[in-house]
């Protein structure tokens, strides 16, 4: 069952992280464009985005799999859970969690980074002004 629900998740959350990032980087088009005026190039403004991405997914991955780490250990270490004798997360999740939240969020904000480079600044001014 977990071959089959891991990835249905992994796909769920990629989704989520391109419609998070995808606002994000509408929301902050201005400053997108005042970047390019400033000399940033397409690829540094790609950079930018992917890796707040990736700093957020890596936080959130290492988060969740820390609280559930901990309350595993804390309430289900030696109690019977589900007809298994003992329902235990292994010490891996404390790096599995940050790498898949990272995958995900580096595959989910890909195309809303590609986005954010081909911002045209003169586009961006003229309906700011206007």
């Amino acid at each position: 069952m977990k071959w089959l629900l891991l990835p249905t998740v992994l796909v769920l959350l990629t989704l989520v992280v391109v419609n998070a990032i995808g606002i994000s980087v509408r929301e902050r088009l201005t400053e997108m464009a005042v970047l390019k005026v400033l000399g940033f190039r397409p690829g540094q403004i790609l950079l930018l985005v992917l890796g707040e991405a990736l700093v957020l997914g890596g936080a959130s991955g290492l988060a969740a799999a820390g609280l559930t780490f901990g309350l595993a250990q804390a309430f289900f270490r030696d109690a019977e859970f589900l007809f298994v004798e003992e329902f235990a997360v292994p010490i891996q999740a404390l790096w599995w969690g940050p790498a898949l939240g990272m995958m995900t969020a580096l595959v989910g904000s890909f195309a809303p980074a590609w986005s954010a480079r081909t911002v045209k600044s003169a586009e961006v001014f003229a309906r700011v002004i206007g």
